[in-house]
């Protein structure tokens, strides 16, 4: 019985290294949590929009936090000016899909149509940080709601024929002009030609004559891609577009943009497909369940979780099949079937727009084992055999990606 105290030994000694390294994360937490305190931000509520059916709506992103809720149940004003947390995103949601549509993002804002009458809500999620007393920060984050009622059709449209809208297009804080951005009047559908672009003075003149512009309350667009990202309106130009006031002239004044990292934007629209095949024999994979991975740097991150932690949904119960076509267009997918020729599509506009974020993803496929009765068949999974990675963006998206043939195996058969 020599073994034993050698034994009970290296149990002793397992137990106290344990317990040290328990310890130390506790005080590694707690630490932390005197530099950076997380609080609730006090909510921005917007008041009420009017659309009539078919009309759309820009939503801009300008809400900024001065109050929160201290440990006291009190709500206080920020000792300094709170700024976007660079390790969150922000995040829009429009609903209910009977109602509204969210038809694509410009930048941080959203363009939102009134499909049918009803009362609807949109909302932004966005995370904020300031510099406490302690010198440390406080993160927390604030919900932005607008109520929506579309009511029906309006009556019958007199257009715009003639006239112009002037204005300038300037970098938000220096004020430099910027030459070459494409800019769109934005109603109940975009309209823009290739003449609305911004001269080397930053100014631009919307020549009217033909157009039939429906009269109306219009939004102005601007946007220019850049290297590396995009330019991209940051406050909100707002016109009402009559005949009278388009022969006389509009001046919208300044329009000003900022730069958006490539990152930064979503897609509402794009197909990415493929195609699921045995390795080997290269025979179709039916019943594959197809899954995106979000690859940020180091981190791998599942496009359901990373749809939850941005405020996406709400994401559809599984297997979608069993919802009808009606209650499918209610939800957001975050995984999809191969048909019986193995081929996978996501489709952006259908299932998940304003969701999909442009950056590195890879795709996961797997097909569970049908003989659920023995422990070890998850040795028959089919699995791919290598990774699978595709570069999204954009352009690429709405001109569609080919993610080609996704060779799969069985997993006793892959090398692990």
């Amino acid at each position: 019985m020599s073994w034993l105290p050698r034994i009970i030994g290296l149990y002793v000694v397992g137990f106290l290294s344990a317990f040290c390294l328990i310890s130390a994360i506790i005080a590694a937490s707690q630490a932390a949590q005197t530099e950076t305190e997380k609080k609730m931000f006090e909510d921005d509520l917007k008041g009420t929009i009017e659309l009539q059916k078919g009309e759309s709506y820009l939503f801009t992103f300008a809400s900024n936090p001065n109050r929160y809720l201290d440990n006291d149940g009190k709500w206080k004003t920020m000792a300094s000016p709170a700024t976007l947390d660079p390790d969150e995103e922000i995040a829009w949601f429009a609903g209910p899909d009977s109602t509204l549509k969210q038809d694509r993002t410009y930048g941080r804002n959203i363009l939102v149509t009134g499909i049918s009458p009803g009362t609807g809500e949109v909302w932004c999620r966005s995370h904020w940080e300031f510099k406490n007393a302690s010198g440390g920060l406080t993160k927390g984050q604030m919900t932005t709601t607008w109520r929506v009622v579309v009511k029906e059709e309006a009556p019958p449209e007199v257009t715009v024929s003639s006239g112009s809208i002037r204005g300038k297009v300037t970098m938000k804080g220096t004020f430099e002009p910027v030459a070459g951005a494409k800019i769109s009047l934005l109603g109940t559908r975009e309209y823009t030609t290739d003449g609305w672009i911004t001269d080397a003075s930053g100014e631009f003149l919307l020549e009217l004559s033909g157009q039939q512009i429906p009269e109306g309350r219009y939004r102005i667009a601007a946007h220019k891609s850049v290297e590396k990202g995009d330019l991209w309106q940051s406050n909100e130009v707002v016109l009402d577009l009559t005949q009278d006031k388009a022969q006389a002239g509009i001046d919208v004044g300044s329009v000003e943009m900022e730069f958006i990292p490539l990152s930064d934007r979503f897609l509402d629209i794009g197909i990415l497909r493929g195609k699921v095949v045995m390795r080997g024999t290269g025979m179709p994979v039916a019943g594959a369940i197809v899954e995106l991975i979000k690859i940020e740097g180091e981190n791998m991150i599942a496009f359901d979780a990373w749809m939850d932690g941005n405020g996406c949904g709400p994401v559809a119960p599984w297997p979608r099949d069993k919802l009808s076509e009606a209650e499918q267009r209610n939800y957001k997918s975050y995984r999809w079937l191969t048909d019986e020729q193995g081929r996978f599509e996501i489709d952006v506009a259908r299932d998940i727009p304003s969701c999909m974020k442009e950056g590195l993803y890879q795709i996961q496929v797997r097909k569970p084992s049908t003989n659920t009765s023995d422990m070890f068949s998850v040795m028959d999974d089919l699995w791919p055999v290598r990774d699978y990675r595709v570069q999204i963006t954009v352009e690429t998206m709405e001109k569609g990606i080919d993610a080609g043939t996704i060779e799969v195996d069985r997993v006793k058969s892959l090398n692990m």
